[in-house]
């Protein structure tokens, strides 16, 4: 029997996880943390996973939320998932609204966001937090709601986070430096890498055709940057407030420098900004310039560098190739002092 959810969210907060159990309790601890007047629903997907995840979230769920005594829990079971839905035992403003999936939606490219909707429909605005990172203030939410309550032309809220690596063979760091206050487009793109576990955005984003338009080059947290940017105010908090974790299996950790210069570009562009395309024409120049001494000995990785930036802009390519020559005295130096310095990547 399908069941309406039975109140009005002031924050809906989408979580994907899969195969992620040794981390997922530290992800539902933060949402069942955070203080606030108000009620928001946390909507975990398990993807099916294989590693015991659906375990350690039962458990969770049966010794934190009110199962089965209280009339607000409800179940609900069809041929592509369980759904579990629970108010907090002590948290009366917290919900959260489990998904189990029967079969991994991933391989077969299905999408999940129908498992979203009626529960981000029912909400002013999103909030996002997969199930391998974590938030650490309890007041997040509270914060950057009462922020665009109050400042209605805003359309996104971010903020600052800890990157943790998996492996402890770093220290922890700051995934990024940047001031506290509102970023335009390119400033985005010159921060690139912002931690999607610190959004909190309208729920309006989620219905522009702009943000439809971007997941089509490449589906990802930063559309949302890039579609607030376009559709009202962005406002970013230099402080963290939740942590990041760098999981050596990560998509993003995975991908070479000419598919995100790829990725760029097809961003750039539909922002039509002029402003970000100069950005990126410049980022692909300092790219294809470690790249030219690989491309001139036909290595396989310089050839793919140098057509991705011909294929985007050919001005570009020959620039970085006519200057060469130029710059190579400072790249030297460059490369001998960071290797001096512990610091050579090239």
């Amino acid at each position: 029997m399908k069941v309406d959810a039975p109140v009005n969210y002031m924050v809906c907060v989408r979580s994907i996880t899969y195969n992620q159990s040794k981390f997922v309790t530290d992800t539902m601890d933060g949402f069942c943390a955070q203080r606030t007047n108000f009620p928001y629903v946390c909507v975990i997907i398990d993807d099916a996973s294989t590693d015991g995840e659906q375990d350690v979230i039962n458990t969770y769920l049966n010794n934190n939320f009110n199962c089965c005594t209280s009339p607000i829990f409800f179940q609900e079971e069809t041929d592509d998932y369980i759904l579990a839905y629970a108010q907090h035992k002590n948290n009366y403003n917290c919900y959260f609204a489990v998904f189990f999936l029967k079969y991994n939606h991933y391989s077969i490219n299905k999408d999940k966001t129908p498992y979203f909707e009626k529960w981000q429909d029912n909400s002013k605005y999103i909030a996002f937090c997969e199930g391998d990172d974590y938030w650490i203030d309890t007041h997040k939410l509270q914060r950057q709601v009462k922020f665009m309550d109050t400042h209605p032309d805003y359309t996104l809220f971010f903020h600052n986070a800890i990157v943790r690596y998996e492996n402890h063979d770093y220290p922890d760091k700051i995934m990024r430096a940047f001031e506290t206050g509102d970023y335009n487009t390119r400033g985005i793109f010159e921060k690139w890498h912002l931690p999607l576990a610190s959004v909190l955005c309208k729920r309006e984003i989620m219905d522009e055709p702009l943000l439809v338009e971007l997941n089509k080059v490449f589906e990802g947290g930063f559309c949302f940057f890039i579609t607030a940017t376009k559709t009202g105010k962005v406002y970013g908090l230099s402080e963290c407030l939740s942590v990041y974790r760098k999981n050596v299996g990560g998509v993003s950790n995975l991908m070479s420098e000419w598919e995100i210069l790829k990725r760029h570009y097809g961003y750039a562009r539909l922002t039509e900004d002029a402003s970000v395309l100069e950005y990126v024409d410049d980022e692909a120049f300092r790219r294809l310039i470690k790249y030219v001494p690989r491309y001139l000995l036909r290595n396989e990785g310089g050839k793919k560098m140098a057509d991705a930036v011909k294929h985007n802009n050919k001005k570009v390519f020959y620039k970085a190739l006519l200057l060469y020559p130029f710059l190579l005295p400072g790249i030297i130096y460059d490369k001998l002092k960071n290797k001096i310095h512990g610091k050579e990547n090239y």
